[in-house]
C-alpha cells in the first residue's frame, strides 16, 4: 500500500515528523501562565530548536553518515528519537536551561526528517522531483503549524497533550518511512564515504561555481531573493552528498 503511493506516503509523513518543529511555541501561553516562562525565555527555547537543526544538517553532511545508512533508516531514527526528547520535555520545566539543552537535541533530530525526507521524495519519483519538492516543503510549513491546531483541538486539555500528540505523530512518521524502504532503484546497502567529505566543494572551490549553474537553470533559486534559503544548510546537504537515498 505504501509504496504503491511513495509520494503521498512521504509527504505526510514529512507532515507528522515536522510537528515536532514549534511542538512547544503551540502551548507557549500555557507554559507562561502554569511554568512561569517568559517571552524572552519561550525565545531561548525557539531558538533552540533553529540552532540544532542547523548543527545536525553540518554533523550530516560532513560526516558522511548519510552514506552509512539508509535514508529511511535515519528518517525513522531521528524521528522515533525527536518524539522521545519531545515528549521529555514537560518533565524539564523545572530547569531552563534543561528544556534548552532539549530543544536543541528536538532540532537534530528534525535535520534527520527534513533534509533526508527531499532525498527519500525525489529518490522515489525522479521524474516528477520538482513538483515533489513543493509538495513537500509545503507539508513542512503544515506541519510546522500543525501544534497550533493540535494545541485548538485539545483547548480544554492540559498543555501537555498537544506536545505528546506530536509525539505521536512523529512515530507514525517513523513508521510509515521505514516500512516504505529505499526506492527500487536505489542500493540497497548504504555508500561508505570518508568522514570531511561534505567541505569538499568548498575547498576545492566549486561550491560557489555549482550555485551559479544552478542559479543560471533553476528560476526558483535565482541570487536576487532565493540566495538565503540556498544557501541554507538543507540546501547544502541536498547539492554537496551523495546519498543512498539517490539513484546512481
Amino acid at each position: 500500500m505504501l509504496k504503491r503511493h511513495p509520494l503521498i506516503t512521504i509527504v505526510i509523513a514529512q507532515l507528522f515528523g515536522t510537528s515536532l518543529w514549534f511542538s512547544v511555541n503551540g502551548v507557549g501561553t500555557a507554559l507562561q501562565q502554569s511554568a512561569g516562562l517568559s517571552g524572552a525565555d519561550l525565545g531561548l527555547l525557539t531558538m533552540a530548536v533553529q540552532a540544532g537543526f542547523i548543527s545536525g544538517t553540518l554533523v550530516i553532511a560532513t560526516s558522511g553518515l548519510a552514506d552509512r545508512l539508509l535514508a529511511s533508516q535515519l528518517f525513522a531514527m531521528a524521528a522515533v528519537c525527536g518524539a522521545i526528547i519531545n515528549a521529555a520535555f514537560i518533565f524539564s520545566l523545572e530547569s531552563l536551561t534543561g528544556a534548552i539543552l532539549l530543544r536543541f537535541m528536538t532540532g537534530l533530530c528534525l535535520a534527520g526528517i527534513y533534509p533526508l525526507g527531499m532525498k527519500l521524495v525525489v529518490s522515489w519519483t525522479p521524474h516528477q522531483a520538482g513538483a515533489a519538492l513543493g509538495w513537500l516543503v509545503g507539508m513542512l510549513t503544515l506541519g510546522t503549524a500543525s501544534p497550533h491546531l493540535l494545541r485548538g483541538v485539545t483547548l480544554h486539555m492540559p498543555w501537555q497533550t498537544p506536545l505528546l500528540l506530536s509525539s505521536l505523530l512523529a512515530l507514525v512518521a517513523a513508521a510509515m518511512i521505514y516500512r516504505l524502504g529505499l526506492a527500487p532503484t536505489c542500493r540497497q546497502q548504504p555508500q561508505v564515504a570518508a568522514p570531511g567529505r561534505g567541505w569538499r566543494p568548498f575547498v576545492a572551490g566549486t561550491f560557489a561555481r555549482q550555485h551559479w549553474a544552478i542559479s543560471a537553470t533553476a528560476g526558483s533559486f535565482m541570487p536576487s531573493g532565493r540566495s538565503p534559503l540556498f544557501w541554507s544548510p538543507v540546501s547544502w546537504l541536498a547539492w554537496t552528498r551523495r546519498s543512498p537515498a539517490l539513484p546512481g
